[in-house]
């Protein structure tokens, strides 16, 4: 079926016109007119100077369907027609929008041709309409027939623009095999309001692109153009984006493994669209040299891979690039930057990495969203690093396995082959997620993490398994929180000397949800700082190891650990180095140890003295630490205990070389045992009442030097000594300050000759009475060496 030059088939509204095998035509009446010109077994052609029209209120349809070919060279309209311009003389005219665009379909089951002087226009004052040539969006509609092949030659115009008020339509070309697309794309938004429309043009196995697109919107968000082969390789510079392009028409022999895309061609689409690159399984730069050292945009750009499986160097990689011509190599957006890789579509299916940088310790990549976000999402794993690289500006969100089903995800990766090089990553708010079986975030070359949000700044790494940052790392939020959270392994801080974590935000939490999980801050000088007002730190884990010179310091805020489940061990200080202290200082507020714990906990290590912490424990800053209600350790086994603070407790066990508790603040703890192995036991209590009693498997008080116990509380204060308990020391004992001594058991024994080595000291019992809380029980004391200055002989 032939339609000449000249010719002009019109269904305007209320009327309807067939043309099949039979060439047959006839009117009936259609709202908007409707036009089906159907070649089932052969061909439809239409040649240049004709025209077909379905115009009407609101636009009609055009269906061009050709068994073995639809090849078009006439207009095309099926546009609703124009109330009249919205602009005159440059002045905004406002103009009631009534009527959108309509649909056409140029479609065949094995070949599209749009050749030159082809328009197909789908135009409404109030809304674009719908240009589909050769299949529906991504070949995925089963109501469309797709075509095997379909070129667009230069010089063909799809438009489906809102004119006056409205947004811009849908214009797709698709092919199963090859698409070759040199002509022009406009789906622009009204004069008076409305977004950009949508474009697509895509080649399930192959596309060749040298085209042009327009999806602008005067006053609203500039629409975008999806390009879709199988594999894309972006090269800089110009060059022919269709290598196997000839003469407007189609090469149905052509079938090169990939779409190449020149810099030139995907700048020029930038200036009227955001841009869409989606391949099925890899999109890679080539080593010609780009213009600006890069790909270099003004709106939103993503690249994006659609693979549901999980094959090796596939996905989104920025490689290839040549070092000689581009040691420095750039992708920049004003807008928003997407690189995606997996499948969103097919939920529970894994696929392959994204943003894999195969590139030299000397080459640097910088990724800058100068007026959007950076999103960094894969089905699979995401890796970062090989040369140096900046991921910078706005929200920046990196993560795995989230495409249905997590347990199919991997790792973020963050490595680099030198100490020389490593990554960078700034925005305002920063969140790096690995979600997946055993997924970790692993960075051995982080140099920094920067949070820069105006209001509050941000930074979240969490991962299934492990959460990793080896030495040199930093990681700032400006006015925000800081979270690094492992679900169900270790949250690791590896330090040196030269090269130490620093970690200082608003708050801070590190914390590992895992049963007997470690938070481990490793080596020298790690610090985690929190600076600002308000500030606060979180520390909960099962195990928090602080190796050495390891800082912890919350300038206005609290301090909080405790285990994450039942009974566990918070060790300060480590078994890899226990040379230092690991310092935890809050300068202004609490710390808060094992708080909100209902099993026992311990601060320190009760399973085995030998091998374990050695260093101080310091309970530093200006107001009250408080313990919580459970039974609370402090344990070192070579260093002392010692405050410049008040501290609190329901049950507390103290077990160091010496132990100086005496704060002038006011001690509050209410059942105690303590034992100094190398040297003075001093404690000074503020409570109404201090019970002797067995606290975390350790009884009563034992020094291997002089013990002291005293009240400072004004009011009248008791000492009650448990049953079979005792107080110990190889040195004298002093105590004193207590108004009533109340004895619970029947064998309480005050000993100051432990060794028997005969160098007794002296007891001194400044109180007021001993009491029995029942008859028959008593107190005795080794040897007979008291001063009772207070006590009344009867009382003894």
């Amino acid at each position: 079926m032939t339609i000449s030059a000249g010719s002009a088939i019109s269904a305007n509204a209320g009327n309807h016109a067939i043309l099949g095998q039979n060439q047959q035509i006839a009117g009936m009446n259609a709202a908007g007119g409707a036009i089906d010109i159907i070649a089932n077994q052969g061909r439809v052609i239409t040649e240049a100077g004709s025209t077909i029209s379905a115009t009407g209120s609101p636009g009609g349809t055009i269906r061009i369907i050709g068994g073995q070919e639809a090849r078009i060279a006439s207009v095309l309209n099926a546009s609703s027609p124009s109330r009249g311009a919205a602009d005159t003389a440059g002045t905004l005219v406002l103009i009631t929008a009534q009527d959108i665009g309509g649909r056409i379909e140029v479609l065949s089951p094995v070949k599209v041709n749009l050749e030159p002087g082809a328009q197909l226009l789908a135009s409404g004052d109030a809304g674009g309409g719908t240009i589909l040539v050769g299949g529906d969006y991504q070949g995925a509609n089963a109501q469309i027939v797709n075509a095997q092949d379909t070129n667009v030659s230069q010089g063909v115009l799809l438009e489906a623009n809102a004119r006056v008020n409205g947004n811009g339509g849908k214009a797709i070309v698709w092919a199963d095999n090859d698409t070759h697309f040199s002509g022009t794309l406009h789906a622009k938004g009204g004069e008076q309001g409305g977004d950009g429309g949508f474009g697509e043009t895509s080649g399930k196995k192959n596309l060749y692109f040298r085209g042009r697109a327009d999806l602008t919107a005067r006053r609203g968000r500039t629409g975008t153009l999806l390009l879709d082969p199988d594999v894309i390789l972006i090269q800089g510079g110009t060059g022919t984006s269709d290598p196997n392009f000839a003469s407007g028409t189609i090469n149905a022999g052509a079938s090169g493994t990939l779409a190449t895309i020149y810099e030139d061609d995907l700048e020029a689409i930038d200036l009227m669209a955001n841009i869409l690159l989606e391949a099925t399984n890899k999109i890679s730069f080539g080593s010609t040299a780009f213009g600006d050292n890069g790909l270099v945009v003004s709106k939103d750009l993503t690249l994006r891979t659609t693979n549901p499986t999980a094959t090796a160097f596939q996905g989104v990689r920025i490689e290839g690039m040549s070092l000689a011509l581009m040691p420095q190599f750039t992708i920049q957006a004003g807008g928003n930057i997407v690189f995606e890789s997996g499948t969103a579509w097919t939920p529970g299916v894994s696929g392959p990495d994204v943003l894999t940088t195969n590139i030299s310790s000397a080459e640097k990549i910088s990724i800058i969203s100068t007026g959007g976000s950076i999103t960094m999402k894969a089905a699979g794993g995401v890796s970062l690093g090989g040369g140096t690289v900046l991921i910078a500006n706005k929200n920046i969100d990196i993560s795995t396995g989230n495409f249905g089903n997590s347990a199919n995800g991997s790792s973020v990766v963050i490595s680099s082959p030198t100490s020389t090089t490593g990554v960078q990553i700034q925005g305002e708010n920063v969140s790096i997620v690995a979600n997946g079986s055993g997924a970790q975030i692993t960075a051995n070359k982080l140099t920094s993490i920067t949070a820069t949000g105006a209001a509050t700044g941000n930074i979240l790494l969490e991962s299934t398994s492990k959460v990793s940052l080896a030495p040199g790392v930093n990681l700032t939020a400006n006015n925000g929180d800081i979270t690094l959270h492992s679900k169900s392994s270790n949250v690791l801080l590896s330090s040196l000397a030269s090269a130490p974590v620093e970690i200082s935000s608003l708050t801070i939490t590190l914390q590992s949800s895992a049963v007997d999980g470690l938070i481990d801050i490793q080596g020298n000088n790690s610090s985690l700082n929190a600076t600002a007002t308000g500030t606060a730190i979180t520390l909960r884990g099962d195990r928090l190891a602080m190796d050495s010179t390891a800082t912890v310091v919350a300038t206005n805020g609290a301090i909080e650990v405790r285990p994450w489940t039942g009974s566990r061990t918070i060790l300060i200080g480590g078994t890899i180095d226990s040379s230092g202290q690991g310092n935890l200082q809050s300068v202004k507020k609490n710390l808060i140890i094992c708080q909100r714990q209902a099993a026992p906990c311990a601060l320190g290590d009760t399973t085995a003295m030998s091998g374990a912490f050695t260093g101080d424990i310091h309970v530093a800053g200006p107001l009250s630490f408080a313990l919580g209600n459970s039974p609370v350790a402090l344990l070192t086994t070579g260093g002392q205990i010692y405050q410049s603070q008040a501290l609190s407790a329901n049950q507390l066990r103290l077990q160091a070389g010496s132990i100086t508790i005496n704060s002038s603040a006011g001690n509050n703890f209410y059942q105690l045992a303590a034992k100094s192995t190398g040297g003075t036991l001093n404690i000074v209590n503020g409570a109404l009442t201090t019970s002797l009693e067995t606290v975390d498997g350790l009884s009563g008080l034992q020094s291997a030097g002089a013990l002291s116990l005293s009240n400072n509380n004004t009011s009248d204060s008791e000492l009650w000594l448990t049953s079979n308990g005792f107080i110990r020391s190889e040195g004298n004992i002093n105590i004193a300050s207590f108004e009533t001594l109340k004895v619970f058991g029947s064998n309480f024994i005050v000993d100051s000759n432990v060794d028997n080595s005969g160098n007794s000291g002296n007891i001194n019992l400044d109180t007021g009475m001993i009491q029995p809380s029942t008859s028959g029980r008593g107190l005795t004391l080794t040897p007979q060496l008291v001063k009772a200055d207070r006590l009344a002989a009867q009382s003894i």
